[in-house]
């Protein structure tokens, strides 16, 4: 497994815990009323979505170009397309160059598959 594929996992792992325990706590709520307590592990768990959400590295401008380069020579695979369409940088000329690439009207190329 690579580093690329290690981290997707890892990133999916964190996400689905959050979830579980969002999705958990209410229903603890309604199975044991006595114990309200649980109810803070719903927002133990908002809280962490929300941080990490926060601390997300950011991907260089290099990454952006390197992975749109693979999609529009179509040698992407996977979920590439994707996560390509989800990156949404936070840098504002990042993000203006990106939405660009987005528009891009090619067979088989990001927009088609939008």
């Amino acid at each position: 497994m690579n580093v690329k594929n290690e981290s997707r996992v890892a990133e999916l792992l964190g996400t689905s815990g959050c979830a579980t325990i969002v999705v958990a706590s209410p229903a603890a709520l309604l199975l044991y009323p006595h114990a309200i307590w649980l109810f803070a592990l719903a927002i133990v768990g908002i809280a962490i979505l929300a941080i990490a959400i926060r601390l997300r590295k950011d991907p260089s401008p290099c990454q952006i170009a390197d992975a749109a380069e693979r999609i529009l020579n179509g040698l992407s695979q996977g979920w590439d397309v994707d996560d390509y369409e989800h990156l949404n940088p936070r840098e504002a000329r990042v993000r203006e160059l990106w939405s660009q690439t987005m528009g891009i009207r090619i067979a088989g190329g990001m927009a088609a598959f939008g």
